[in-house]
């Protein structure tokens, strides 16, 4: 809601029947006249959750609130300015000070906020609860429906990430194991920011728009810097273009197919060090980065904590795109624009032609199914909604996944607003942060000169570790973590599931978590079964609890010891 609409509204105040002060908005009665002391009291959960809460006021169910879910995370949200100076003074400080880490205090709709409380705080058994104050919800109603909305978006997107992370922590493990052997040769880079001005970065990406730009891209060659997504590569191979860094950013097998054989050696390759291992056999420039999401409590912050590197990494929202137009930030690049950024089905179509997934449309049609028919089966598996274009005045369809990341990108030009983020004019999902243009005419307003690799990073950047110390590293693991599963394995032979006892309770507890302090990066790998087990009732509070993580545990620590011996007979 538009904080100028809320100009024309008033308060007073006056007592209530029990003597308390209570507020008045445009003559709506914001508490209750007779008792407001026992606002929201029997508002109780046992369960820890994330309570969203609208409208403080003189805070008599704030209060009430934060005191009867001591185990709870609060989002409050005061949308009227004037109160929200006056009502922090009637929120109980005791009880505030008690829950600081636990309270995000909104006096504005700001999504980055609410997403990064959430993303810090979130517990696997957290659900939302909602409390709108009624006098609020009769004033302010299209505001909350905003507020809830992007408190609800941002959960979704957090949980979406928690899942996709505990899904792929085991493939991302692995192949970062198998990276980092090659850190002799091809190191992590490190971008170090350069002093640029005019420069203009071109993102490729591969939606089907992509093919409408590529004539003016090769036109203008010389003035633009490519970084191009791994499966945009082949159709920018199409049209006889050399991209200027290529970047992976999928841990998956089958991303290999994105690359041709012979990559030119003009071109630099940028792999997250999670990526696809054997991606980088064959090819030369290779170097790889670190991803800052899954950086704490992975395998990765263990590495650099082990080898005393200090911390770096690029952000990302969970797609190649943004990843590639973080990296040309960090590089120095003030000017980017997006090519083939469509996140909607244009013409019903996923992906540019000549991209792998327009091969492998064509491998499976036949005369019964046409490409187009592949495209629409495949489209129809999701749950579309139709939302605008850049185009004005058109409409184009999108899923759940695409509008998440569109809403990240929307964030991502808000946090970097001294970067001119621009995209192509071309039909597709609008993001509204993004500043919509013809590249030509982009082109013709910007003095921008290609750059290369050795134009953008220099030795400084690189972080390489020779293989002695890849070998002491990979030996003090295995050495280490199968203790742990010698101690599990005793204890398991001591334990009866079937009977509670709270002296086997207590080692257990002890046990795992020294073993997560030992090693936090295996309690990733047991995140799912946390979430299975919570939804089952069954907590950190009962023996059973243990037997699961404790065997998750001991899988976990075997498939780690197993993929670092592999690796240990390939490089000796």
């Amino acid at each position: 809601m538009d904080k100028d609409k809320l100009l024309h509204y008033n308060f007073s105040t006056e007592k209530s029947k029990d003597n308390n002060e209570i507020l008045i908005i445009n003559g709506k009665y914001i508490h209750s006249k007779f008792t407001p002391l026992k606002e929201a009291d029997d508002f109780i959960f046992k369960e820890k959750n994330l309570i969203v809460i609208f409208g403080i006021g003189f805070a008599y169910h704030v209060n009430n609130i934060l005191k009867n879910n001591p185990g709870s995370y609060f989002i409050i949200y005061e949308p009227y300015q004037d109160i929200f100076d006056l009502a922090v003074k009637y929120i109980n400080k005791e009880l505030l000070k008690k829950n600081s880490n636990r309270v995000c205090i909104l006096k504005d709709i700001n999504t980055d906020v609410i997403y990064n409380f959430i993303k810090k705080n979130f517990r696997p058994e957290m659900r939302i609860r909602t409390y709108s104050n009624l006098g609020y919800k009769n004033l302010f109603f299209k505001c909350e429906i905003e507020y809830l909305n992007a408190v609800k978006k941002n959960f979704e997107t957090v949980v979406q990430n928690i899942l996709t992370e505990s899904n792929f922590i085991p493939l991302w493990t692995k192949n970062f194991l198998l990276n980092i052997k090659h850190l002799n040769d091809k190191p992590l880079l490190n971008p170090g920011k350069n002093e640029l001005d005019n420069n203009l970065a071109v993102i490729a990406c591969a939606g089907p728009s992509l093919l409408d730009d590529l004539e003016i891209i090769k036109k203008n060659r010389d003035k633009i810097t490519i970084f191009t997504v791994d499966t945009a590569l082949k159709v920018l191979t199409e049209y006889n273009i050399v991209s200027d860094f290529i970047i992976s950013l999928d841990a998956q097998y089958y991303s290999i197919n994105d690359y041709i054989k012979n990559i030119p050696d003009e071109s630099t390759l940028i792999l997250d060090a999670v990526s696809y291992s054997n991606i980088c056999r064959g090819h030369k420039n290779i170097y790889y980065t670190i991803t800052e999401n899954i950086f704490d409590g992975s395998i990765i912050r263990y590495f650099f904590e082990y080898n005393k590197i200090d911390k770096f990494g690029l952000i990302t929202g969970g797609n190649v795109s943004d990843y590639a137009a973080a990296l040309a930030i960090s590089l120095g690049f003030k000017n980017i624009y997006f090519s083939g950024l469509d996140l909607s089905y244009v013409s019903f179509q996923t992906h540019s032609k000549f991209s792998p997934f327009y091969f492998r449309a064509m491998f499976f049609s036949d005369y019964y199914n046409s490409m187009d028919l592949v495209f629409i089966k495949t489209i129809a598996n999701r749950n579309l909604k139709s939302i605008d274009s850049k185009v004005e005045g058109k409409k184009v369809y999108t899923d759940f996944v695409l509008q998440n990341y569109a809403f990240y990108f929307n964030n991502f030009a808000e946090f970097y607003n001294e970067i001119k983020i621009y995209n192509s004019k071309f039909d597709g999902m609008k993001i509204n942060n993004f500043i919509n243009i013809d590249l030509q005419v982009l082109l013709e307003k910007n003095k921008s000169v290609r750059l290369k690799y050795n134009d953008l990073v220099n030795e400084k950047n690189l972080l390489y570790v020779s293989k002695e110390k890849l070998n002491i590293f990979f030996n003090d693991i295995i050495s280490s973590i199968h203790k742990r599963v010698v101690d599990l394995n005793d204890l398991f032979s001591q334990t009866d599931f079937n009977h509670d006892n709270i002296n086997k309770f207590n080692k257990w507890k002890t046990l795992i978590n020294d073993v997560f302090l030992e090693f936090p990066f295996l309690k990733k790998f047991v995140l799912m079964t946390i979430i299975i087990l919570q939804k089952k009732n069954i907590t950190e509070e009962h023996l059973l609890y243990y037997k699961h993580i404790g065997h998750k545990t001991i899988q976990s620590i075997y498939f780690v010891i197993r993929t670092l011996q592999k690796i240990l007979k390939q490089i000796n």
